[in-house]
């Protein structure tokens, strides 16, 4: 890239500037026309299960779903369909910006021609290069251009929670992203090259590869420029907007005027959020124009005629409007969760080390109203409180529960974060729980070598200390909790779901402990008609917090119980429309 920053900067601002309002009612259209992909995509998926007999896709029956034949080509199928409608949002942006750079335009019918045969393109190997692109961009996948069938790529906070929790998990996590973003950096030309170029996938990797090589530093720092001035002029183009509608409502409890509030702020994230696309790729754009990457078979039509103006017009006009509808309910729906519950993870970590007496004891001090903790089976068949199922991490010991029997394991030290405790009985923990008046989430934890008659032994222990009402149990075997269910229904059984796509199934449970990336107030919504309560982990982060508290989930799953009270008598105090505009909004802490 043998470009200087000036001529860089000064061929995206000319573009910009000039045809702002072009870009924005594309980019508008395209919104309409990928809600429309999101939908068709959905129902593929939706297929797909049917055929196998499925509600959903998680670790139990993936095997199981793509050994259907139908079912594993409708989910080709669908990595085609998504793909293609990435291609048409990113052939529709480049063939635009293009067209503009060079005093042209292009059809909508020429650009989803373009499109089609490009993934046409996509069949045989080449679909492998493709799909292997983006699991190689996942961990960094809404950094720099992004779509929004995009949004929801990234690694699971479950996955990035347990590595961040050891130091070699840390710098493995740390590698992946940072390899990752170093990818992502070298393949940016890959969409846009394979969209308006001669070369397939691979070529375009290759080629995009060999475009970074040299300059890449003064392209993305001309890029940075401009999304430094586009937060600035955003951020004070919000401010205005939050201080004029404070003095026209200082209540904040008009819905009309908060609605249209909400909706100019909407748009105003979307306007930016649209030009900091369109200043990415006119810079990629204007940088393979100048190393003649441009295809000798892009068409120049003339301007489209006033008949089809007018119908993206109404496209438009019905998008707004749609927008608009939807952010009312939005905001009217979005009040603070009243009996929503909170349950501490593993105890109150902060204050002692995970699943001890003490980080117990302090969940009971800060007001939860569960204490989630995880038991493990020892080698002469009795529980222990433990979450890992080798002692390396906590207590400094190279071995497995499983090998160890009960008296080696109780009262073993173990530290964390600058806390030390010992390793406790399910007995004593259970019995301090009591004396605490604290309710329990039992999560068994089968680590393989338990004997067949596992649920019966818990059963008994169970019996044994009288704790048949008022706590939940569950796992992430399914098997096992099913069994539980059946064999004691006065149990309040339940199901944890690491990941799933689709349906909830109607398992013989009581409830479903599912994952943030998963869930989907929809999904507790078809619990409720099973009959079935919903809980949500590991929620620690404020936005998170913020956002769950507003959901119809039943509980929240945290490390931080302290920031879920605080963040929770904050929501019900500042509950104005206008409050719930900021919260939406993401202006609010």
């Amino acid at each position: 890239m043998n470009i200087s920053i000036l001529r860089l900067f000064s061929k995206i601002w000319t573009n910009i500037y000039k045809n702002k309002s072009t870009y924005l009612a594309v980019a508008t259209v395209l919104q309409l026309t990928l809600l429309c992909g999101i939908w068709l995509i959905s129902n593929i998926f939706r297929l797909a299960l049917n055929f196998a007999g499925e509600d959903n896709l998680d670790k139990n029956n993936i095997y199981h779903i793509i050994s259907n034949p139908i079912s594993f080509i409708l989910l080709i199928v669908l990595i085609l369909t998504t793909a293609f409608f990435m291609f048409i949002e990113f052939s529709t942006l480049t063939f635009t910006i293009y067209g503009q750079l060079v005093k042209s335009t292009y059809s909508i019918r020429n650009i989803a021609g373009n499109a089609w045969k490009k993934m046409k393109n996509l069949i045989g190997i080449q679909i492998i290069f493709f799909i292997g692109y983006f699991i190689l961009s996942i961990p960094v996948a809404n950094i720099g251009i992004k779509s929004i069938l995009s949004q929801n790529f990234y690694i699971p906070k479950f996955i990035t929670d347990e590595l961040s929790k050891s130091n070699s998990g840390s710098l493995i996590l740390a590698a992946v992203v940072i390899l990752s973003t170093y990818i992502h950096i070298r393949l940016i030309f890959t969409l846009p090259l394979t969209a308006i170029s001669d070369k397939k996938i691979l070529d375009s990797i290759k080629e995009s590869w060999r475009l970074t090589k040299k300059g890449k530093f003064k392209f993305f720092i001309t890029i940075g420029i401009f999304e430094l001035i586009y937060a600035i002029i955003s951020f004070t183009t919000v401010s205005l907007t939050v201080s004029l509608l404070a003095f026209i409502d200082p209540k904040g409890n008009n819905f009309i005027i908060e609605t249209v509030f909400f909706t100019i702020l909407s748009a105003t994230i979307f306007f930016f959020g649209a030009l900091s696309k369109v200043t990415s790729i006119t810079a990629i754009i204007t940088v393979l124009i100048e190393q003649d990457q441009i295809s000798k078979e892009m068409v120049i039509n003339k301007k489209e005629d006033k008949k089809k103006s007018r119908v993206l017009l109404f496209l438009s006009t019905v998008l707004v409007l749609g927008i608009i509808i939807f952010n009312g309910f939005t905001l009217y729906s979005n009040g603070v969760n009243d009996n929503i519950k909170t349950i501490a993870h593993r105890g109150y970590v902060e204050k002692g080390v995970e699943n001890s007496i003490e980080s117990l004891e302090a969940a009971a001090e800060a007001g939860v109203d569960y204490v989630e903790m995880d038991v493990l089976m020892t080698k002469d068949n009795k529980f222990i409180v433990m979450h890992d199922y080798n002692l390396k991490r906590l207590a400094g010991i190279n071995k497995k529960v499983q090998d160890m029997t009960y008296n080696e394991l109780v009262g073993l030290p173990i530290s964390q974060s600058g806390h030390t405790s010992k390793i406790p009985s399910f007995e004593e923990y259970v019995k301090r729980a009591k004396e605490l008046n604290m309710k329990l989430v039992v999560e068994l934890k089968p680590h393989g070598g338990e004997p067949n008659n596992y649920v019966d032994i818990f059963l008994e222990k169970v019996k044994e200390l009288d704790i048949e009402k008022n706590y939940k149990y569950m796992s992430l075997d399914l098997k096992i909790m099913e069994e539980l269910e059946s064999k004691a229904p006065q149990l309040e059984t339940g199901y944890i779901i690491p990941f799933q796509f689709g349906k909830f199934s109607n398992n013989n449970v009581d409830f479903f402990a599912i994952e943030d990336f998963s869930f989907s107030n929809s999904l507790v919504e078809q619990a409720k008609k099973q009959n079935k309560s919903v809980y949500v982990w590991t929620i620690n982060e404020p936005s998170l917090i913020t956002k769950y508290l507003q959901s119809p989930a039943n509980g929240i799953i945290t490390d931080e119980p302290t920031q879920v009270k605080e963040t929770k008598e904050k929501l019900e105090k500042n509950n104005s429309y206008f409050d719930r505009v900021l919260r939406l909004a993401g202006l609010e802490d």
